[in-house]
Formats: C-alpha cells, sequence, structure tokens
C-alpha cells in the first residue's frame, strides 16, 4: 500500500510538466466518461489523468466523472451509467461517449453496453485492471453484491462473457485482479508492473489510453 501511495504522489506532481498536446479540436471529441470500480473514486483512481487530459486539449465539460455505491453491485452500477452518459450525451450535444473504466467499473461498463442498450452510445472504452474473468480477492467479501459479482462464474460475469469491446490494460503485478491474467481480454496489452489502484496514475496508461480514444 506505500509503494501505491508513493506512486500516485509521485505521479500527481508529475502530472503538470510531463503532459503535451497531442492535437484535435475541442469538437471532435467525445465525452469521456470515467467509471471507478469497487470502493473506489475519481479522487483515488482518476485525478492524475483528467489532469493530463485537460493539459492535452480536452475541454473541461467533457470529462465527466462521478461517484457511486459501487457496494450495490455491477447492475446497480450499470443503471447508474446508463443515467451519467445520457446526460454526457445532453450537455455536449454529442452522439457517443468514450469510457475510461477502472477495475469493476469495466465491468459495469460492458453490461451497460450489453444489456442496458449502451452499446450504441459509447464509441470506445479502455478497461483498467478489469477483473473480467472475476477474482479470487472477491472472496474475501461475503457480504456485498459488488464481492458476489465478482466471484468466478457469478451470474453477472456468465451474463456478459465473450462480449469485451475496446482495450485491456492489465498488470503482472496485480495483487487484486487475481490471477492477473483475468484482466487480459479482447484487444489486450499489458502495462507491465503495477499495483492495482496506482495502475491509472501510470503516465504510460495515460497515454495507452488517450491514443486509443483520441478522435
Amino acid at each position: 500500500m506505500k509503494k501505491a501511495l508513493l506512486s500516485i504522489i509521485v505521479c500527481l506532481c508529475l502530472a503538470l510538466p510531463l503532459s503535451l498536446s497531442f492535437g484535435g479540436t475541442a469538437q471532435a471529441y467525445d465525452p469521456v466518461v470515467f467509471v471507478h470500480g469497487y470502493s473506489g473514486s475519481t479522487i483515488v483512481n482518476f485525478s492524475a489523468m483528467i489532469n493530463w487530459f485537460k493539459n492535452d486539449g480536452y475541454p473541461s465539460n467533457h470529462l465527466k466523472y462521478y461517484t457511486y455505491n459501487s457496494l450495490k453491485g455491477v447492475k446497480a452500477g450499470a443503471y447508474t451509467l446508463r443515467d451519467k452518459v445520457n446526460s454526457a450525451l445532453s450537455a455536449t450535444g454529442k452522439s457517443k461517449v468514450d469510457l475510461v473504466c477502472h477495475s469493476m467499473g469495466g465491468l459495469v461498463a460492458r453490461y451497460y453496453m450489453k444489456k442496458l442498450g449502451g452499446a450504441s452510445k459509447v464509441d470506445q472504452v479502455v478497461y483498467v485492471a478489469t477483473p473480467h474473468r472475476g477474482t479470487y480477492w472477491a472472496y474475501a467479501d461475503w457480504f456485498t453484491q459488488a464481492c458476489k459479482d465478482m466471484r468466478f462464474g457469478s451470474s453477472i460475469l456468465n451474463s456478459i462473457d465473450g462480449y469485451c469491446p475496446g482495450l485491456s490494460l492489465w498488470s503482472s503485478c496485480d495483487e487484486i485482479v487475481l490471477p492477473n491474467s483475468s484482466a487480459n481480454m479482447g484487444y489486450a496489452q499489458n502495462i507491465g508492473c503495477w499495483e492495482h489502484i496506482a495502475s491509472t496514475w501510470s503516465w504510460n496508461v495515460y497515454t495507452k489510453t488517450r491514443d486509443y480514444i483520441k478522435p
């Protein structure tokens, strides 16, 4: 945990000087909706990434983030995401969003796209450290719906099995997604050795995300 916190502090300090504009116009950008995972938040998961997107020219009103009660599980989170996507499209006048998801947030996005009709409203999606196939860590909590959903062979995972559009970024040192290969699904790239929370504070993860969703 100390290593993860140190990585976050270092990345936050570097967020402003490292980012360089990569071109594009404000009109060309889809709104980006950030979806955190189990017990996550925007501050914990996406602060550095949001700053980098701003430095690269994304308008602040195109970067949409929110906090939801992730303990209620994937399905409840997907209904909240549906509302946030509709709000983002209404506010920006665009027809589609890009989704950037961490951990269980990726399962929320997959469920939203496949089961709630969200695929028609999503252009690109990036999953960072998402337990696509489940994780042993979910058995440490026997009470919350979220962890029930993230267990191997859960009804939620079965309902979205085989459906994984977008880019999956996975780490060889993830202490939460066990086995690490569970995050390696569909079109996937390994990001090296990053702990679970710190992965979204990686400059390498940001550039892979940015380049995948850019207009």
